[in-house]
């Protein structure tokens, strides 16, 4: 299964957190990869690896201490189950400077639910439905 992360925000990819290979193909790139994993110590890691490349935690529910976690790994971003996702949520990450992402988002009604409640990506495998530009959704 593929999923594409849009472009809602200032992050366009997703990578895994190995580094070599990244640090050497996007050290020029005018927007850096995110390293995002559902392990905390892989985004430790990548963090002591290559601290200038931003990493995102995910996860698939909010667990106790989940964002002091974030903070501790220096993350930019937090990507959820599009499921967990809220208002509340988005406004603690926005407030904190973090982006609010999700995966993955398939069905339109959905993604203009999480969009009208200030989402900043959204992980798809329906990219024929989604609009990055227009910040709308197409059926």
């Amino acid at each position: 299964m593929k999923s594409t992360l849009l472009p809602y925000s200032d992050f366009t990819c997703s990578a895994t957190s190995t580094t070599g290979p990244q640090t050497r193909l996007w050290h020029s790139a005018d927007v850096a990869p995110l390293f995002s994993s559902f392990q905390p110590a892989a985004l430790q890691a990548a963090k002591e690896a290559v601290p200038d490349i931003p990493r995102a935690l995910l996860l698939d529910s909010l667990r106790a201490g989940w964002f002091d976690e974030v903070q501790a790994l220096g993350c930019v971003a937090v990507v959820t189950n599009y499921a967990v996702m809220d208002a509340e949520t988005i406004a603690r990450l926005h407030a904190a400077k973090l982006r609010a992402l999700v995966y993955t988002v398939n069905d339109p009604a959905e993604a203009q639910r999480l969009l009208a409640l200030g989402i900043d990506g959204i992980i798809t495998d329906a990219v024929d439905r989604f609009s990055p530009v227009e910040r709308a959704v197409h059926d």
